[in-house]
């Protein structure tokens, strides 16, 4: 039986095929930034998913076991597209996934208990470990103020890795833990900062980017890559990709207090 652990989860395959099974046992540890029960929220999601189906296609939820803290999906015959850094993507697979982030968010009913993006708590908590200067900040939360953002149902966490390439489905989105509420182009901006280390892929990208909504675009991947460096400070077995990422936050910085009042800055 084919078997995945991470450090939150383990995702094993039915004998069968026909169904992949994410388990959350109680004694792994739960990542500080994640604020919830992690079955609990990706049960939540997906059965919301199930009653309004998002514009790409998903792996559904057909399952979930409370005392098992289990959840069981239709399985997807197909690989990750890439890893969530890839170094290597062809030209073709960035403007599909680009394409998926576009045609992700999406309304749906208020809910109360969806993640939301707080902009102020992320600020503040990258204030706090030295990723950001204040004086930046407080520009951030005025190109914020002067453009008002569009919340929409998102998956949060957009990149190679969590799109199956299925040669049924065509491109499939899964691992949808992150979900939430978010600006329109968060999810855009997530595959963008996942590209780091592709030639070209950040700049295929942001060509798809509508000038309407490029400053929360931009803002999005600021508080993306500040997320990811509240991950990688303190961390030495990281080391190795802080200056890639610094040069990414100082790239961002510079581009959110270059944005003007007409949202221009591409």
């Amino acid at each position: 039986m084919r078997r995945v652990e991470s450090p939150y989860s383990i995702v094993t395959w039915s004998k069968d095929g026909t169904r992949v099974m994410k388990s959350f046992p109680s004694d792994r540890p739960r990542p500080q930034i994640f604020d919830r029960s992690r079955f609990d929220y990706e049960r939540r999601v997906n059965e919301l998913l199930r009653r309004h189906p998002p514009g790409v296609p998903f792996a559904p939820l057909v399952g979930a076991d409370r005392r098992t803290r289990t959840l069981a999906f239709r399985a997807v015959d197909g690989d990750p597209v890439g890893a969530k850094f890839p170094t290597e993507l062809d030209g073709a697979s960035i403007d599909a996934l680009a394409r998926i982030a576009w045609a992700v968010p999406r309304r749906v009913p208020s809910s109360r208990w969806l993640r939301k993006l707080r902009l102020t708590g992320r600020l503040a908590s990258a204030v706090a470990i030295g990723a950001v200067a204040s004086g930046d900040v407080a520009v951030v939360r005025a190109v914020a103020r002067d453009h008002p953002p569009s919340p929409r149902l998102s998956h949060g966490d957009l990149t190679a890795r969590n799109v199956l390439r299925s040669e049924r489905s065509g491109l499939v989105l899964i691992d949808w833990e992150w979900a939430g509420l978010y600006p329109i182009g968060y999810d855009a901006a997530f595959l963008w900062f996942s590209l780091v280390d592709t030639d070209g892929g950040r700049q295929r990208v942001a060509a798809t980017v509508p000038s309407a909504v490029a400053p929360w675009f931009w803002i999005s991947a600021l508080l993306i890559q500040l997320l990811h460096l509240e991950i990688y400070l303190g961390r030495p077995e990281l080391e190795t990709f802080l200056p890639r990422h610094l040069a990414t936050r100082d790239e961002l910085v510079d581009r959110v207090l270059r944005l003007d009042a007409r949202g221009a800055g591409r």
